[in-house]
């Protein structure tokens, strides 16, 4: 199991009894992969337009796989310095170029550099890149939606705020299971209204001052409103 998968399966206890918590990206990585990527550059190297990482996704239909090709460099405390993406089908020239990027994945991790996914649940693939791996469990992608009018990615900036995203493509919906600290855990539930992603509901388990307490947050108003406060379940061994 991925320590992210691994992660996700360990804070689903912070869900209301009967809830799910469905690890969608985490789940297909293990069990078949959505991209396959190669690494060009594994030293330290001054270059900062390198090509550093391709990503391809599994094949489309008519249109070959989703090629995504990260540059930069690498830095001499092994993490990358993604700069530059570019994204393109099949074995074509990139059809987009996104610069001004700033991602600083480490080289050695394990998560996807790249993941492929239905982000907004719309029929069509949309990609993240893996931006940066802070001192907690939390990570954190950049993601590229599909806009079909304009036949080309746009970046979203309302979901790269969504830490630890995972999918659920049956009840469209995006879980995000977060560690503030070594006594606050939670998850937030959000869903998409149009083209607004909307945060509905929090289950946050605080450990720190005793005793444990969890909280349950709903979106009523406009804005998430605390429901409900009670003590943490003790599991029987």
């Amino acid at each position: 199991m991925s320590a992210r998968s691994a992660f996700c399966v360990s804070m689903s206890i912070l869900l209301p009894i009967g809830a799910a918590l469905t690890c969608g990206s985490a789940a297909i990585a293990e069990s078949k992969p959505t991209a396959t990527c190669h690494r060009h550059v594994t030293k330290p190297t001054p270059s900062k337009n390198a090509r550093l990482i391709t990503c391809k996704s599994r094949p489309i239909k008519r249109m070959g796989s989703l090629v995504v090709v990260l540059f930069g460099g690498l830095m001499d405390n092994g993490f990358y310095a993604v700069r530059r993406v570019t994204v393109g089908f099949g074995g074509r020239a990139p059809q987009q170029t996104f610069r001004g990027i700033k991602a600083e994945p480490p080289a050695s991790h394990k998560f996807p550099f790249v993941v492929f996914e239905d982000m907004n649940f719309d029929g069509h693939l949309d990609f993240g890149v893996f931006e940066l791996l802070p001192a907690s469990p939390n990570t954190s992608y950049l993601h590229f939606i599909w806009n079909p009018k304009k036949h080309r990615f746009v970046r979203n900036h309302e979901l790269d705020k969504v830490v630890s995203a995972e999918f659920d493509a049956k009840k469209k919906l995006i879980y995000s299971v977060w560690r503030d600290g070594c006594c606050l855990h939670g998850t937030d539930v959000y869903r998409w209204q149009g083209d607004r992603l909307i945060n509905i509901s929090r289950v946050e388990r605080k450990d720190d001052p005793e005793p444990c307490t969890m909280i349950y947050w709903k979106r009523r108003g406009g804005k998430l409103v605390k429901v409900r406060t009670e003590p943490c379940k003790v599991e029987k061994n």
